[in-house]
């Protein structure tokens, strides 16, 4: 009976304290009113902020491709790798190493550098709405360019150092592409 009573006693208690709470708030702030949300601004606000993201990404994807300064030494036999700020040691050893496995993959081979632009912008955003965050981007070592200057691999190098979901990248082993191809780590979406 004992245990009985103490449970009746502590609901009393929170009544009184719901009770206390109401009536402080219209003793001493007799105008105040719950806020409401006004539904159609929520709304309005929501479909432009999904207006200004597609429009954003859209830009990125139908913008010139950035173009190089005159002169590059990246060679077709160079090594490329980045590493962002924040990226783990370990992780990016792992990625360095083609133990972080590529989920997705795209091939710019015969592309021109606009084509090419294009196609890693919209491939990076379509594996970023796909979840997928290691990816494979396969450039080539530009043996085929004119002048032996490989054209596309200089390209991609600069262009995914600037992008902000990358987070890191580097040449892949032999069996991936070796110099002719990068792992890219991606920034995952805020949830």
């Amino acid at each position: 009976m004992a245990g009985k009573r103490d449970e009746d006693e502590d609901e009393d208690e929170d009544e009184d304290t719901e009770k206390k709470g109401s009536s402080f708030m219209s003793r001493n702030f007799p105008d105040a009113r719950p806020l409401q949300q006004n539904k159609l601004a929520t709304q309005s606000v929501k479909k432009t902020q999904a207006k200004n993201k597609h429009a954003a990404i859209d830009e990125d994807i139908d913008a010139a491709p950035l173009h190089l300064p005159g002169y590059s030494d990246i060679s077709a036999n160079d090594e490329l790798s980045y590493q962002g700020n924040g990226i783990q040691k370990r992780v990016y050893r792992q990625l360095k190493q083609g133990k972080l496995r590529p989920q997705d993959r795209l091939d710019l081979h015969g592309q021109t550098v606009e084509q090419a632009y294009r196609s890693t912008m919209l491939f990076i955003h379509q594996c970023r709405q796909q979840k997928k965050y290691c990816v494979l981007i396969i450039h080539g070592r530009g043996y085929r360019s004119a002048g032996g200057v490989p054209v596309l691999k200089q390209s991609v190098f600069h262009w995914l150092q600037q992008h902000h979901s990358v987070l890191a990248f580097h040449s892949a082993t032999p069996a991936d592409g070796g110099k002719g191809a990068l792992y890219v780590l991606l920034r995952r979406n805020p949830s």
